[in-house]
C-alpha cells in the first residue's frame, strides 16, 4: 500500500525522530542542570524540581517530613499551617506531591522561621537571577559555584544514570 517514495519518507522521518532523540539532554552538564532547575522554579513546576533531585536527596527529604511530622503530631492544625503548609498532612501524600505542595506553601509564605518576606523566600529557594561563577567536575560529583541575589552560594551535584541531580536541598530547612 506504501509507495517506495512515501516509504522513503516515513523511514526518513524515523530516522530524524530517533537521531534528535540522541541529542545532548540540558542535564547532561552540571551548568545544564541548574538551568533546568531555574526553568522548572520560573514555571512553578515543582515536579520537575523535585525530579532534579538526586535519589539520597529525594529520599532525605521523604524521611524529612516524617520525622517532623511526628514531632508536630500534638500541635493543633492552625499552629502547623504557620509556614504555609502542614507537615503532618504532607507526610500523608508521595514524596514528589508534599514537595510540589510545600514548595507552593513557601511561595506565598511571609514565613519560614526567619523575617523574610514571600518574594525573599521565593527568591532564596528559587534562584531567580542567579548565574554560575564556577563548575567543579570529578567523575560523578560536582559542585557549582553562583552567585545568587549578589551573595556566592554552593550547590553539590552527583552524575546518576547520566544525569546530574542536586544533592542539595531544595526548598527551605524546616526547624532545625
Amino acid at each position: 500500500m506504501f509507495s517506495v517514495g512515501r516509504s522513503a519518507a516515513v523511514a526518513a522521518l524515523l530516522l530524524a525522530a530517533a537521531v534528535s532523540g540522541c541529542a545532548t539532554k540540558p542535564t547532561s552538564t552540571p551548568e545544564g542542570a541548574f538551568g533546568e532547575l531555574q526553568g522548572a522554579f520560573a514555571k512553578g513546576d515543582y515536579g520537575a524540581v523535585y525530579d532534579l533531585k538526586s535519589t539520597a536527596s529525594q529520599k532525605a527529604f521523604a524521611d524529612d517530613i516524617q520525622k517532623k511530622a511526628e514531632e508536630m503530631k500534638d500541635i493543633p492544625p492552625f499552629a502547623r499551617q504557620a509556614l504555609g503548609f502542614d507537615l503532618a498532612e504532607l507526610a500523608k501524600l508521595p514524596p514528589r506531591d508534599a514537595f510540589k505542595r510545600m514548595q507552593e506553601g513557601v511561595k506565598g509564605s511571609a514565613k519560614l522561621g526567619t523575617a523574610m518576606t514571600g518574594k525573599e523566600a521565593e527568591q532564596s529557594v528559587q534562584f531567580a537571577g542567579a548565574t554560575v561563577k564556577k563548575s567543579d567536575v570529578k567523575g560523578d560529583a560536582a559542585v557549582l559555584t553562583v552567585i545568587d541575589n549578589g551573595a556566592e552560594k554552593t550547590l553539590d551535584l552527583v552524575r546518576e544514570q547520566g544525569v546530574w541531580k542536586f544533592t542539595t536541598p531544595l526548598a527551605p530547612r524546616v526547624g532545625k
